[in-house]
């Protein structure tokens, strides 16, 4: 098994435990480790092609920033562009967020623009949710659904 593989059998068992804590009624953790299981999933994508930077932001891959290791992807074609197109949908944009583009709440009337689930302490604010909610079942039934596809999407590449 080469090491894009592992990566990406990885990203599956992220997917896995997100699909587990969800149907147990932990939607905050099932909502981390969906956008987890796609952080990982695009980094086995670089690693297969020998592409991954044993470097910590900004200089290398070792970050949690979905865009930007998506746009590498795109940058460096290693993917066909059909399916590129369809990994965008998933990761999103700026306007109108997606895998990739989480805001947060950091402070009572704050909030930042997030591209990671491994935010524990922090709260999600999602469409018509209040700041202060906690993530709700929908929001992390979303999140694990779009992760399902992006894995699914990617899988005929390992």
């Amino acid at each position: 098994m080469n090491n894009g593989k592992l990566w990406f059998e990885t990203a599956k068992r992220h997917l896995n435990a997100s699909e587990e804590n969800l149907r147990i009624g932990q939607y905050l953790v099932a909502f981390q480790f969906a956008i987890i299981s796609v952080e990982v999933a695009l980094k086995a994508v670089l690693v297969k092609h020998g592409l991954f930077v044993e470097k910590r932001w900004p200089f290398g891959d070792k970050h949690h920033k979905i865009p930007v290791l998506f746009d590498k992807i795109k940058r460096k074609n290693c993917l066909p562009e059909e399916t590129l197109k369809q990994l965008a949908t998933i990761v999103g944009d700026e306007n109108r967020g997606g895998l990739g583009y989480i805001r947060i709440v950091i402070a009572f009337d704050s909030y930042m623009e997030c591209t990671s689930g491994q935010h524990t302490s922090l709260r999600y604010i999602y469409k018509e949710a209040s700041p202060y909610d906690k993530i709700r079942e929908n929001d992390a039934k979303e999140k694990v659904d779009e992760a399902t596809q992006l894995i699914n999407i990617l899988s005929a590449f390992f």
